[in-house]
């Protein structure tokens, strides 16, 4: 009998297929972290050796020119171990990761509020035990970015899954909600928690909010609201420098680059004896021209 994926329902069908996706990532994820593990249980069994042998070189010929090469060996295997990329600590708590991610969060400008939640502690993963938690909260997108970054690239081994970004609104237009899965690993043969240092780490420049809806309902902006509505207004007279509009009963004058509601004043063009603005009210730039009247 033939199997056939053509006559099952797309969301079993979609459901096998992400199923299928995570094995696969989870298993990579494991992998580059097993493989982390065993660099950082290696340099440890190294720096032990040297450890014991410069004991015993100490004990025996306290002044010999041997030691210092090992001291020296063993600084340089120290600073080795300390600059691999991740490293796995000695243990988690909650209140480890929770002071950990404070700390993340306040270098650097601002502070990224956030709340923390314990989804499961222990888990064996391979050689390794790990905690799981569920991390949320609503910030600028910059301080989100920077916090996320610290996460990534610090040394201690942390794995960011799941992450779900979206906008908050129109009004806060730079502010983002957000929610993630973060999950410790540590390991007996990991290094004590204090011993970890932290990089110093470049900030990434955000010009703007990606998750933005770059299409959204009509927005005014406060100043806006005191300014010259273009729909509402009439052009009695134009220079080659200058514009002047009836609006509201007054005479306004304006410029080129002059703000507008929702927009600007593009250009004049006094030969067409036109006045061109560039209007936009929800996410898409439209040219409005007024004529001499």
């Amino acid at each position: 009998m033939k199997f056939n994926l053509k006559f099952i329902p797309y969301t079993i069908r979609n459901t096998l297929v992400l199923g299928i996706i995570l094995i696969i990532v989870s298993s990579i994820v494991g992998f580059l972290v097993i493989k982390k593990v065993k660099i950082y249980r290696e340099l440890s069994a190294e720096k032990s050796k040297l450890e014991l042998r410069l004991t015993e070189i100490d004990q025996i010929l306290p002044d010999n020119e041997g030691e210092k090469r090992i001291t020296e060996a063993l600084r340089l295997l120290d600073e080795k171990q300390r600059s691999q990329e991740k490293i796995v600590t000695k243990e988690d708590f909650p209140t480890d990761t929770y002071e950990y991610l404070i700390g993340l969060s306040n270098r650097g400008p601002g502070r990224q509020k956030f709340d923390f939640e314990i989804e499961n502690t222990g888990t064996q993963v391979g050689e390794f035990s790990s905690n799981h938690y569920l991390i949320k909260g609503a910030g600028h997108i910059r301080k989100l970015v920077d916090f996320i970054n610290e996460i990534e690239r610090q040394t201690r081994l942390y794995t960011l899954e799941n992450l779900n970004i979206f906008s908050q609104s129109v009004i806060r237009r730079d502010t983002v909600f957000f929610t993630f899965d973060l999950k410790s690993y540590f390991s007996s043969n990991g290094l004590d928690l204090e011993k970890i240092p932290y990089k110093n780490l470049d900030k990434e420049n955000i010009k703007y909010n990606p998750f933005f809806p770059r299409i959204h309902p009509i927005y005014m902006k406060k100043s806006d609201k005191y300014l010259i509505n273009i729909d509402a207004a009439k052009m009695i007279s134009l220079t080659k420098d200058m514009v002047i509009l009836q609006y509201n009963g007054q005479m306004k004058v304006l410029k080129h680059g002059d703000r507008v509601m929702f927009g600007k004043l593009y250009r004049i063009d006094w030969k067409k004896q036109i006045a061109i603005f560039k209007i936009n009210k929800i996410g898409i730039t439209e040219t409005k021209i007024l004529y001499l009247k």
